[in-house]
C-alpha cells in the first residue's frame, strides 16, 4: 500500500475536543472520547468557546476535524443524534436518530452507524445497505488521494470496506475484535491472536507467544510504516515496516492513543 504524507489541518494549534460535566479539559492527543453524561463541549487550546448543548442533551462521544479553513466539531448526543458545529456555530443535527457509533473525524466529516445503517455527516453521501443480518459495532473512514474508504466492524466479526461508496466487501478474516482509526485508506485490525491490515497484501508478524492484542493503531512518518498493538500483558508493541514486534513501553499500559505520524501516546496504571 502506498502511504503518502499526512496533511494535518490546523485550527488554533494542535488540540483536543473534550466533553465535561462542568468545564473543558486539556489533553494532547488528536481526539478524545467524552465521558458518559457530559453537559459541555470544549477545546484544549483554550481560546475557543463552543455553544451550549441543546437543552436536555448530554454528549457521549466527541470528535473534531477541519477542511481548511473550516473547523468542524461533533458530538454524539444522548438522544441518539450526531450534532455538528461549524466554525464554533450553533449545534445542528447531521444524522437520523439512533446513532450508536461515530468515527474519528476525517477532514471535515464523520462516519456514523445506527447499527443497521452506515451514513456520513456531510449529508449528500449515501452508503450501501449493510449485508443482511449484519450490524455495525464500530466505524472509521479515510482516503488515499481521490479514493474514499469507509469501514465498519460487523457483528459477525468481519471488517467490511466500501470503496468510493461502493458495495460493502469483507476486508479481513473472521474473528476481528478491534480496528484502528483509518490511516489514509487502510485499517489495522486484530482478531486477538493476530494483527492484520485491510489492504490485504501486507503480512504482519505473529504476535509474541501467549500475548493477545486488546487495541491497535497505525501511522507513518514517510517512508516508514509504524504498527502498534496493546498486549494483554500490558505492554505496547511496535512493528516498523512490518518487522518483528518489539516492546516500546514499560509494563502496565492501560490506554493508547490513535497513532500520530509514527508515534503513540500511552497511559499507565501507575507511575513508571
Amino acid at each position: 500500500m502506498n502511504l503518502p504524507s499526512i496533511n494535518v489541518p490546523s485550527q488554533g494549534g494542535s488540540g483536543v475536543l473534550s466533553a465535561s460535566t462542568a468545564s473543558a479539559t486539556s489533553a494532547s492527543a488528536s481526539t478524545s472520547a467524552a465521558p458518559s453524561s457530559s453537559k459541555l463541549v470544549g477545546a484544549s487550546w483554550g481560546n475557543t468557546a463552543f455553544p451550549a448543548l441543546p437543552a436536555g442533551i448530554t454528549a457521549t462521544d466527541v470528535t473534531i476535524g477541519a477542511q481548511d479553513p473550516t473547523l468542524y466539531a461533533y458530538f454524539l448526543g444522548s438522544d441518539g443524534y450526531l450534532y455538528q458545529s461549524v466554525n464554533k456555530g450553533a449545534w445542528a443535527k447531521v444524522s437520523p436518530a439512533g446513532v450508536t457509533h461515530i468515527s474519528t473525524a476525517f477532514d471535515g466529516g464523520v462516519l456514523y452507524s445506527t447499527g443497521t445503517t452506515v451514513g456520513a455527516s456531510w449529508g449528500n453521501t449515501a452508503f450501501p445497505a449493510l449485508p443482511a443480518g449484519i450490524t455495525a459495532t464500530d466505524v472509521t473512514i479515510g482516503a488515499q488521494g481521490p479514493t474514499l474508504y469507509a469501514y465498519f466492524l460487523g457483528s459477525d466479526g468481519y471488517l467490511y470496506q466500501s470503496v468510493n461508496k461502493g458495495a460493502w466487501t469483507k476486508a479481513s478474516p473472521a474473528g476481528v475484535t478491534h480496528i484502528s482509526t483509518a490511516f489514509e485508506g487502510g485499517v489495522l485490525y486484530s482478531t486477538g491472536s493476530t494483527v492484520g491490515a485491510s489492504w490485504g497484501n501486507t503480512a504482519l508478524p505473529a504476535l509474541p507467544a501467549g500475548v493477545t492484542a486488546t487495541d491497535v493503531t497505525i501511522g507513518a512518518q514517510d517512508p516508514t510504516l509504524y504498527c502498534y498493538f496493546l498486549g494483554s500483558d500490558g505492554y505496547l508493541y511496535q512493528s516498523i515496516n512490518k518487522g518483528p514486534w518489539a516492546k516500546v513501553s514499560p509494563a502496565g499500559v492501560t490506554h493508547i492513543s490513535t497513532a500520530f505520524s509514527g508515534g503513540v501516546l500511552f497511559a499507565l496504571a501507575s507511575a513508571c
